[in-house]
């Protein structure tokens, strides 16, 4: 009776206090496990490592196997042995073997090996090296490990350990919390790889201590932790590319710790970083420099011959909580499938298992693993690193004949945006210059590339050495007077000693300038001067190369330098850190040879006239992390041209490839070298422009503004960065769409005609009217009976099976007349379609591609994001960027400054003469324009006058016609400057655009920018026009609408006007849509360019993204841009207002490519396309394609 009364009694509490009782539930909850996971999540924890999980659990069985076997792997009795040497293993190890106990909790020996380490790493006085007590990096990893492994295993611990090793705990995290707050090196040096490491160790152990509610200071710990580790993602979210400046080994150093910090602060902070900009590129910078094989990476900078941590923890981190595409799992699937057993390429023993625990934590057996796809031209894969300053051809691929590895390093002392911050160019209140950096593992590597034909390892890196420039395959300089490193030879800014003497202001830099690929070949080219000492006096310092076939690269270096240089030598060198070079020639000239079992991979050097250089084999014993390493290298010799620029090549090729012969042939344009080269697959004729030639000089040699260009006997010339243009001619009035599909270029062209044609049209027709056919044999002429009725109610159907013959002859009549109706009126041959207007010049024959450097104007309607295209023009050395805001354009009359209606005939050469004046200077008398300039102008315009000068006078001029007011006057241009302009047509999604201007949320500053825009745009309703000017077509139609008082109406006629009026008068144009701006900055920047006959360097690249998807920059009066921005429309902008805008806007969107919301709903409920409507509107590339689609399916799913 008394259990069972007991029993009641608990019930009946649990009834009446419902509250209580899980609050007394809670109390009882075990406090431990916290950090990655809670008590109640370990059962299921342990059913996945018997299935979904299961290889994982088995890399843990081996770690666990291993502590049990290998005494060594156990903290030493004597303090004194622990810290004799670098013992972060017994911390690293320690996170592993903690998650094996955990899973499996029967194996006793296991558990007490965890025991004896706790307990050994309390016995300890302290967890330093003895030999460097300044470095707290050991103590990190071992409180990482002590900290992890305590909570994983609290449950299992008595209450004496559990005392003890939080007092070991709180010890060692005060000390590392004391040396945080008074020292100046990795507590303010954010990125650098010792703060996520210490900054995290100490963080896990402060959580810990503070959950325990026995240490008070523990709060304190905790949040400045926090707070540190939030600034190095706030500078990691401008580094856009997702690099690490130490290079790939360290990077992955540091990458283990963002990656547990991102976790963390989701789970316990609240913060999310899943759409962190440097978490969203991270991917790419482990995917990209993988070698063929799986098994060794790039070794830029302090490096081993792969990842120190990891990756694959951080692969399944990425594609769990950031992509969600299976990319991290299928690249984390090769890695673990391709792990080396033996060394070189085996992990070392103290860091294989470091990421063990959390790769179990992290992986979503869900995520199907997917072969990544990455930006493709021609079917090869390069991958550009803007802000690292690396390119990469043919990363992670499997090592075999054919598959060929090339990267190319040329960039800034620790990245770009960093440089930019030490410069002061961009701003964080808590960066301190160099102070808040340190660069010390990088090396001196611009212009250096690596090489693996075949997946063969043929030109490497040294990896970690000192900082010598002949351990680089870079270029040093003689004679230069007390060098350290080699006696009377200088190499690139940085000493020669262990750690890079990095702070140098302004940043060393080197500069990719080109990187395109064409036909199956690969052209990259880099300027390095600015890493060299100004005292040199060199002027350039250029490295070009083509990869002709997979086995055959040439590349050239060209050295310019200034009168009166005293340098007379220069010296080339390139290592291969596995294999020693063996002495090898061709005919005359002299090389070196590395044997593999499929045969030797030569090359050698040869000049103009024949000559060769001097070449010596050399080694060098180098100072690692761990123990001795020996690069072999190659040393190239060779003097220095006084009168005149330096080439010297270099042929690299492999076993599958017979070289005949080769030289420097003469070239017709003095800024171009050319190269002859008669080897297997064809004679090559390359010719190469210099890096500092102007646009005018390489459109005049090569009718482009290509770097490079190749011709092989018997074929067509193959240009690098050359669109494929030819000159178009059609009408204006009549195929308007295809005037659209030939302007169109941020998109693909190929996919762009998919409108619906009356065949798919008819179609559906057809395929309705047989639909309701079968209906009506179906149904009954008479009549239901009530019986039959009452037996339709009760199965609920939605469609009654019987239907009177009138009733079912009105439904069918009046869904082939919508059908009719609307797929006739989405053809040219419609009858309601409104008449255009007619045309300026009819059946014209325009040609897209320049012969020389053109004028280029960027036209937009205000808040269309015209502005963001400053970041690819500005510092460019072929053009010079200015805007409206910046220089005032005369204009007579009112209305200046605003949208404007009214158009300038052409047939008139007296209309406008002032302002014809400063178009024409503009554009053919630069020089005397900028002088003409008012001294009152802005900044802006006085940086343009001086880079003006210091450019040569070469470069032309990039105008951003950011207020609307010349929208309506691009034929009058065009009429002034008919072969020498080139427009840039912005056009922006109206319903986007107009919630912009609608929008209530922005703070007083925006709101007041937001009413001034406003009420520009809103000028072009009632502005008048004077004198000879002309209301223009499309407004007279808005005109004579009906008015309106609802102002989303009233946006959409004037963008309907503005966007027509643009498409239609505009010549020589291109449009670029600013979604494809935001989704996708470097394509279509690369595609822009290309349009205009030039190239883009890494840098202008990198400053575009940058702006784009860092998140901290905006334009007008919006908010900062980040990657979700041309979605917000679709959850904050009502129905009846997308409603209003599609009806008015429709037509142009849909020739534009811009799904409307009728067919983003087909779409999203078509379940045979297998997409989300978030991922149709995304406004990729892929949007014309999938509109394609769904009207396929529209048209036959009947």
């Amino acid at each position: 009776m008394l259990p069972f009364c007991r029993h009641f009694i608990t019930v009946a509490f649990i009834l009446t206090h419902p509250v209580a009782y899980s609050t007394q539930l809670a109390s009882n909850k075990p406090k431990f496990p916290m950090l990655f996971f809670e008590f109640d999540d370990i059962a299921d924890l342990r059913r996945k490592a018997m299935s979904s999980h299961a290889k994982i659990a088995d890399q843990l069985k081996i770690a666990g196997h291993e502590m049990k076997s290998r005494d060594w792997l156990i903290p030493p009795e004597s303090y004194e042995k622990f810290s004799e040497r670098w013992n972060e293993i017994y911390g690293n190890r320690l996170c592993a073997h903690a998650m094996y106990c955990l899973l499996y909790p029967d194996d006793t020996k296991a558990f007490e090996k965890v025991i004896l380490t706790l307990d050994r790493f309390s016995s300890y006085p302290d967890w330093y090296v003895a030999s460097n007590r300044k470095d707290q990096v050991p103590i990190g990893h071992s409180l990482t490990g002590f900290a992890t492994a305590f909570d994983f295993l609290y449950q299992r611990f008595e209450l004496q350990l559990r005392r003890k090793y939080l007092d070991k705990m709180a010890d060692i995290t005060s000390h590392m919390y004391s040396v945080f707050v008074r020292h100046s090196g990795w507590p303010k040096q954010h990125i650098h790889n010792h703060a996520p490491t210490n900054v995290l160790a100490m963080l896990l152990g402060a959580m810990i201590l503070e959950k325990d509610g026995n240490y008070p200071e523990a709060s304190k710990w905790k949040k400045d932790a926090a707070e540190a580790l939030e600034k190095g993602m706030e500078i990691l979210s401008y580094v856009i590319d997702g690099t690490s400046d130490e290079g790939v080994p360290y990077g992955s150093y540091s990458s283990r710790g963002w990656t547990q910090w991102a976790f963390l602060a989701r789970r316990h902070f609240d913060i999310d970083h899943s759409g962190h900009p440097w978490f969203r590129a991270h991917f790419w910078y482990f995917y990209g420099t993988v070698l063929p094989g799986f098994q060794r990476t790039i070794g830029i900078a302090d490096s081993n011959h792969h990842w120190f941590h990891g990756p694959e923890s951080q692969l399944y981190f990425l594609d769990s909580f950031v992509m969600k595409n299976g990319f991290g799992n299928w690249l984390a699937y090769h890695v673990r499938a391709h792990r080396a057993s033996e060394p070189p390429f085996s992990m070392s023993e103290s860091q294989k298992f470091s990421c063990l625990h959390t790769e179990f934590i992290f992986y979503d057996a869900t995520i199907e693993a997917n072969e990544p796809t990455m930006n493709k031209s021609d079917d090869v894969t390069m991958r550009l690193y803007s802000d690292w300053g690396v390119v990469t051809y043919n990363g992670s691929r499997e090592a075999k004949t054919g598959t060929s590895f090339l990267s190319f390093k040329s960039g800034a002392i620790n990245g770009g945006a960093v440089a930019d911050m030490v410069e002061g160019l961009v701003q964080i209140p808590f960066v301190n210059g160099w102070s808040t950096f340190n660069a010390g593992h990088e090396h001196h590597d611009q212009n250096t590339f690596v090489f693996a034909p075949n997946g063969r390892y043929f030109i490497t890196e040294a990896l970690y050495a000192h900082k010598k420039s002949y351990l680089d395959n870079a270029l040093m300089f003689y004679p230069t007077p007390n060098t350290k490193c080699l006696p009377h030879w200088q190499g690139q800014t940085g000493g020669c000693e262990k750690w890079l003497k990095y702070k140098v202001v302004p940043v060393p830099r080197g500069k990719i300038v080109t990187t395109s690929t064409a036909e199956g070949m690969v052209h990259f080219a880099g300027e390095a001067v600015d890493a060299y000492p100004s005292f040199l006096q060199l002027k350039s310092v250029q490295r070009s190369m083509v990869l002709l076939r997979p086995d055959l690269l040439l590349v050239l270096d060209s050295v310019y330098i200034y009168e009166g240089c005293r340098l007379t030598k220069a010296s080339a060198n390139f290592h291969n850190i596995l294999h020693s070079f063996k002495e090898h020639q061709h005919g005359q000239f002299k090389g070196a040879k590395i044997i593999h079992p499929d045969g030797s991979y030569s090359f050698f050097a040869f000049q103009a006239g024949g000559k060769t250089p001097l070449v010596a084999l050399q080694s060098e014993s180098l100072t690692t992390e761990y123990k001795p390493r020996t690069t072999s290298f190659v040393n190239v010799t060779f003097e220095l041209e006084q009168s005149g620029p330096t080439h010297v090549a270099y042929l690299f090729y492999g076993p599958q490839t017979t070289v005949t012969s080769c030289s420097f042939v003469q070239s017709k344009h003095s800024d171009v070298t050319a190269v002859s080269v008669d080897a297997t697959g064809g004679k090559y004729l390359v010719s190469f422009a210099s890096l500092i030639s102007s646009l005018r000089s390489r459109m005049k040699a090569f009718g482009f503004g290509s770097y490079a260009i190749v011709s092989v006997k018997g074929g067509e010339p193959i240009k690098f960065g050359a669109p494929e243009m030819r000159r178009k001619s059609f009408s204006r009035c009549d195929d308007s769409d295809v005037v659209i599909s030939n302007l169109v270029s941020s998109r693909d062209l190929a996919l762009r005609n998919v409108s619906p044609t009356p065949t798919s049209g008819y179609l559906l027709v057809i395929s309705c009217f047989v639909i309701f056919l079968l209906l009506a044999l179906r149904c009954r002429t008479t009549n239901p009976t009530k019986k039959q009725v009452r037996k339709q109610t009760n199965m609920k159907s939605t469609f009654p099976s019987y239907i009177p013959r009138q009733k079912l002859k009105k439904v069918v009549f009046a869904v082939l007349l919508f059908a009719i109706f609307y797929f006739y009126c989405s053809t040219n041959l419609c009858l309601f379609r409104k008449s255009r207007p007619d045309c300026d010049v009819t059946h014209t024959e325009e040609e897209f591609f320049p012969h020389q450097p053109p004028t280029i104007f960027i036209s937009s309607l205000p808040a269309c994001g015209a502005e963001i295209l400053g970041s690819v023009f500005l510092n460019s050395t072929d053009f010079l960027y200015v805007t409206t805001d910046d220089v005032k354009i005369p204009v007579e009359g009112a209305g200046e400054g605003k949208v404007d209606p009214c158009y300038w005939p052409t047939f008139d050469d007296e209309i406008h003469p002032t302002t014809a004046g400063w178009f024409n200077s503009m554009s053919k008398e630069p020089m005397i324009f900028l002088n003409n300039l008012p001294q009152s102008s802005k900044p802006r315009v006085h940086h343009v006058q001086r880079r003006f000068r210091e450019l040569g006078k070469s470069p032309t001029f990039v105008v951003n016609l950011l207020d609307g007011f010349w929208n309506t006057k691009l034929s009058w241009i065009h009429g002034l400057l008919p072969s020498t302009h080139r427009f840039v047509i912005i056009v922006r999604d109206p319903r986007d655009w107009i919630f912009a201007l609608t929008r209530q949320d922005l703070d007083e500053a925006g709101m007041i920018g937001q009413q001034e825009t406003v009420e520009k745009i809103l000028h072009a309703e009632t502005a008048e026009c004077e004198g000879k000017s002309l209301r223009v077509h499309e407004y007279r139609h808005v005109s004579a609408l009906p008015p309106s008082d609802d102002i989303v109406t009233r946006f959409a006629r004037l963008w309907a006007a503005d966007v027509s009026v643009r498409l239609r008068t505009s010549r020589s144009a291109q449009v670029v849509m600013y979604e494809d701006i935001v989704t996708s900055p470097e394509h279509v920047a690369r595609r822009m360019a290309q349009r205009l006959g030039a190239t883009l360097t890494a840098p202008q690249i990198n400053h575009l993204i940058r702006t784009v998807h860092s998140g901290h920059y905006s334009f007008g009066f919006e908010p900062n841009l980040h990657a979700n921005v041309i979605h917000e429309w679709k959850e904050r902008l009502s129905q009846r207002s997308v409603a209003t805008i599609e009806n008015i806007c429709g037509e142009i969107m849909k020739s534009l490519g811009y799904l409307t919301t009728m067919l983003i709903f087909c779409c999203k409920n078509t379940t045979s396309l297998k997409l989300q409507v978030e991922d149709i509107s995304t406004f990729s590339t892929k949007l014309l394609e999938i509109r394609h689609r769904c009207l396929k399916i529209l048209t036959t799913a009947m």
